[in-house]
């Protein structure tokens, strides 16, 4: 039930998978770019 109630909530687990999220969002947002400045041919 604690275990429940820190997920659902704004326990460690929670802020464990957001803070890794927003490390992550600014290379997903570039790496797509950067394929696309990288092929050959246009698309």
């Amino acid at each position: 039930m604690r275990r429940d109630l820190r997920k659902f909530g704004a326990g460690r687990e929670s802020s464990f998978v957001y803070h890794r999220a927003k490390r992550l969002l600014l290379p997903l947002l570039v790496a797509p770019w950067l394929i696309y400045l990288a092929l050959p041919i246009s698309v």
